[in-house]
């Protein structure tokens, strides 16, 4: 599967999640699946502004603390999933 499948795939199901976001019924196991697909994307994001590993590491995990304490601010309304974060 190349690149463009596989991240039009991760944005579909992004996209499915986040709906469930704005009315509350997305579950534990939907919260898990969230975190596995927008970790890598955070981590390339980051890694280009950070010095080494470490740095990029601790800043994702902080964003992602981050976006999971604010996801019921998030509404599909006003954008993308990945826009908001």
């Amino acid at each position: 599967m190349g690149f463009e499948a596989i991240n039009s795939k991760i944005n579909s199901r992004i996209h499915n999640i986040s709906k469930k976001i704005g009315d509350n019924s997305i579950c534990k196991l939907e919260l898990n699946e969230l975190a596995e697909l927008i970790y890598p994307m955070l981590n390339y994001y980051i890694s280009t502004f950070c010095k080494n590993k470490l740095d990029t590491e601790d800043t994702v995990q902080w964003t992602m603390k981050k976006i999971f304490k604010n996801l019921s601010k998030y509404s599909q309304s006003k954008g993308r999933f990945t826009t908001w974060i």
